[in-house]
């Protein structure tokens, strides 16, 4: 299930304390995208076992995985978990082979799996997997692409605490494209997703916004199909403010990190505003916003052969501060995620040229700079870095092996 992803930067809002839903609103560090892999609020871990039956290991808030916990004895493909507070687990899978069917199951705080319950006929097309959530209340939302090849719909479904479907909604979305999905504990979201235009190679970036206890709103654009956006990432907090962050292609010839922003009581995102400095490129965006509003936005800068990470700082008030280059001419640079410890922490995973890896982490000071990088762990051999997310109790890393280990911040 470990497999290596792209080269993303890790990102977490200034001050922010763990929050509900954190370690599932933005991109982790480390090789499985946080698919396979997931730390809750409170310190809870699930993780998907290797392997036939489709098995799930659990870990309470301090304690090591336990045994398997077999999810659905016919096994399946593509499988996501999250994890929220208290122990409740949400896994999905492709089953019954290519022309399967999208399912689903879920363990309540403190109870145990119930019976695998089918989404819809199909899995989503070229090898998607559905996005889902946690609030604070152990409530979660899934979103996916629906498999059906004439409809052009993204599907959003919730499920509460108490283990009860709520309907399938649907938000038209053109052959919608791997959406990302930020859960506030308040139960307030942002989703957004890459989606074609009307010509054919074009794209463009939509947002969809969900009051706390509503429903998902009207799917604006943030990014047009002049601009060629991908990779689109969100992040929300409890009083509404929300972020998307995205890539976009200039003049045909540069990619361009960018980023649009929602303020509390308002019903959409404001202007589009580029973040990487004049001359230089982005790609793998993140961001995560404090509960005082106060955003952290990072990407990368690929050239040939080496690699920058890049970060800045979005205050409470709306100034976007200075971006700030935290690593330089790196071989490369793998992972992303949010740490949501304090002081704030813009982390990735640095390759050096003796090809093995380092954890590097910068903190954010108060007046919008960071410190000099530290190196944090390692090294690793390329390619197995360890996992990393946001606990409660500073950093939550998965081994190679599987193995969960707790450090201070």
């Amino acid at each position: 299930m470990l497999g290596i992803v792209g080269a993303v930067v890790a990102v977490v809002a200034l001050g922010a304390p763990p929050s509900a839903g954190a370690a599932g609103e933005v991109p982790r560090v480390g090789s499985s995208g946080g698919l396979g892999v997931d730390v809750a609020s409170d310190g809870s871990a699930a993780r998907i076992d290797d392997g036939q039956p489709l098995a799930v290991r659990l870990a309470a808030p301090g304690a090591p995985f336990g045994p398997p916990v077999t999810v659905d004895a016919a096994g399946g493909y593509l499988a996501t978990v999250s994890a929220g507070p208290g122990g409740a687990v949400l896994v999905t899978w492709s089953g019954g082979g290519l022309d399967g069917a999208l399912m689903a199951a879920y363990r309540p705080p403190g109870g145990v799996f119930g019976a695998p319950v089918r989404l819809q006929v199909g899995s989503p097309p070229g090898e998607q997997t559905p996005v889902s959530a946690f609030d604070a209340a152990s409530d979660a939302t899934l979103a996916w692409a629906s498999a059906q090849p004439d409809e052009d719909r993204l599907l959003v479904r919730t499920l509460s605490a108490a283990g009860a479907w709520g309907p399938v909604r649907a938000i038209h979305a053109p052959r919608v494209f791997r959406p990302s999905l930020a859960v506030a504990p308040s139960g307030g979201a942002v989703l957004a997703w890459r989606e074609d235009g009307p010509r054919r190679s074009s794209t463009r970036v939509v947002a969809s916004l969900r009051p706390a206890g509503g429903e998902f709103g009207p799917a604006r654009t943030l990014a047009g199909i002049q601009r060629n956006p991908d990779e689109p990432a969100v992040a929300i907090n409890e009083h509404g403010s929300a972020a998307v962050a995205w890539v976009e292609l200039h003049r045909m010839t540069t990619f361009a990190a960018a980023a649009a922003f929602r303020e509390p009581g308002s019903t959409r995102f404001g202007k589009a505003t580029n973040l990487n400095p004049a001359g230089t490129e982005g790609a793998s965006p993140t961001v995560s916003i404090a509960p005082d509003g106060r955003t952290v936005l990072s990407w990368a800068d690929f050239h040939f052969n080496t690699s920058d990470v890049w970060a800045r700082i979005r205050t409470r008030d709306g100034l976007l501060r200075p971006a700030h280059e935290l690593s330089r001419h790196a071989e490369g640079n793998t992972g992303g995620a949010a740490l949501a410890t304090t002081p704030a922490l813009v982390g990735w995973y640095e390759r050096s040229h003796h090809h093995t890896s380092s954890l590097r982490t910068a903190a954010a000071r108060a007046d919008g700079t960071f410190a000099p990088p530290r190196t944090r762990s390692g090294p690793f051999a390329y390619g197995d870095e360890p996992l990393l997310f946001a606990d409660p109790a500073g950093l939550a890393f998965v081994d190679p092996r599987g193995r969960l280990v707790r450090a201070a911040g």
